[in-house]
Parts: structure tokens; C-alpha cells; sequence
């Protein structure tokens, strides 16, 4: 099969040499910002993500590129993709923005390295209590108990307060 697939690229002119340059430029970093590009590029809402921390990788090579396993962490931004135009370098996080786990499959082909082949999940992270500070008494700084914020008294018959 790799074979018959090579055949056919050389047919068709395309070089199937690594190129050690562009190689080395080729950080999983850089790998997992493109992964979030495509993300931003998928998801039908207007926010913009940026990558917020690249917590793990696996690297693996083969004949036609290079393979990348990856997950990190994306958070929301500034940004929205009404906007004219926008650098993702130039958006900054929202204080109180969405904030996604995601894993992504990313193959960079060396013969199409311009377009790698990128497959991303992500999935919200829950509000923790604890930094929400929700719930009976909580569990933040502001450790007063749980007032509600209205309630309704019903009295019947006669009743004194004294």
C-alpha cells in the first residue's frame, strides 16, 4: 500500500523527502496551537480559544511525517470571530472565560506539512464549588452560611410577634 501510495505521489511530482528545516521547527507546542486554530475553525460559536497549557505529548515518527497525541488545555479570549481580522497572539484571556480539556490527534504529512491532518475533542470544564464558592457555607474565603436571596412568610390565622 505504501508503496502503490508513493508511486502515485511521485507520478504526480510531489516530493516525499523530510525536509530536516522544517523538522526542526516543528514543536509540539506549535502542533497543539494549529490544533487549536482548527478547533476555533469547528466550533459554531463566536468565541475565540487560545492555548492555555500543552500538558502532555507523544511524538511518534513514520515514514510520511510525523504523528502527534496530544493534550491541553484552551481557554476563551477577548476575541470573537466577527471580528474583522484578529491575531490569536494578540488575544488576551477572558478573566472569567470558558475554559476546555482537549485532546487532539494531529499527523503532519512532509509533503503537506502547510496542512496538517488535525482531529480535536473538547469538553468544558465543570465549576468547581470550591472557586465558585456555591453552595451551603462554601468553601472559599467567604465562609458565611448559605442566605437565600428571597424567601416568602406565610402566616395563618392570628399570630403575635412578640
Amino acid at each position: 500500500m505504501a508503496l502503490l501510495l508513493g508511486a502515485l505521489l511521485v507520478s504526480l511530482g510531489v516530493s516525499v523527502t523530510a525536509n530536516p528545516l522544517l523538522e526542526a521547527q516543528l514543536s509540539p507546542r506549535d502542533v497543539a496551537r494549529a490544533a487549536v486554530e482548527a478547533h476555533n475553525q469547528e466550533t459554531g460559536t463566536q468565541a475565540v480559544f487560545r492555548l492555555l497549557k500543552l500538558k502532555s505529548f507523544h511524538k511518534t515518527q513514520f515514514d510520511w511525517g510525523r504523528h502527534f497525541s496530544m493534550n491541553f488545555t484552551i481557554k476563551e479570549t477577548n476575541c470573537r470571530k466577527s471580528m474583522a481580522s484578529y491575531r490569536l497572539e494578540d488575544c488576551r484571556y477572558r478573566p472569567n472565560g470558558v475554559t476546555k480539556d482537549c485532546s487532539a490527534d494531529v499527523s503532519v504529512l512532509y509533503f503537506l506539512q502547510e496542512a496538517p491532518l488535525t482531529s480535536v475533542k473538547c469538553t468544558q470544564q465543570q465549576v468547581s464549588c470550591y472557586l465558585a464558592r456555591c453552595g451551603r457555607g462554601g468553601k472559599g474565603r467567604n465562609k458565611s452560611p448559605w442566605v437565600p436571596l428571597s424567601f416568602t412568610l406565610t402566616m395563618a390565622g392570628r399570630s403575635r410577634i412578640r
